[in-house]
């Protein structure tokens, strides 16, 4: 970039996703990044940031990436039911070895899958 005051846009596709990435600065004295992206990439938002110092080293820079899934309708769920029944079979014989009387649930197999 060779100026503080800036626009630029570019998308992307293939057959899973959109993605567009818009980014705009103006002049500032310090370096303000500001960056709106979806949840499921906040996780990357200190690395943009990293990228985007690399490049500027002052200005306000505003960045907007949005991601539209196309498979969004046609997502498919698949169960693991060998594992699920592992977890049940661990499941039943804790039960048994410490004399518990309660049933035993989806609720718990899912607790114990999240440990």
């Amino acid at each position: 970039m060779y100026s503080m005051t800036g626009y630029g846009m570019g998308e992307y596709s293939n057959d899973k996703f959109h993605v567009k990435v818009e980014i705009k600065s103006v002049n500032n004295r310090y370096c303000d990044i500001s960056i709106r992206l979806p949840k499921s990439l906040m996780a990357l938002e200190d690395k943009i940031k990293k990228e985007i110092r690399n490049k500027v080293s002052r200005g306000k820079v505003d960045v907007f990436i949005n991601v539209e899934n196309l498979n969004a309708s046609s997502s498919i769920i698949d169960v693991d039911l060998s594992l699920a029944n592992q977890y049940f079979l661990a499941l039943s014989k804790l039960k048994n070895e410490l004399e518990i009387a309660d049933d035993i649930s989806l609720k718990d197999i899912y607790i114990v899958c999240k440990v």
